[in-house]
C-alpha cells in the first residue's frame, strides 16, 4: 500500500515537470 502511494507520488511529480516544461515552451 505505502509502495502503490510512493509510485502514485512519483507519477505525480513526473506530470508537474512536464506541465511546466511545456508551459515554458509555449511562453
Amino acid at each position: 500500500d505505502n509502495l502503490i502511494t510512493l509510485h502514485q507520488r512519483e507519477l505525480d511529480k513526473l506530470q508537474n515537470i512536464k506541465k511546466s516544461c511545456l508551459q515554458k515552451m509555449f511562453v
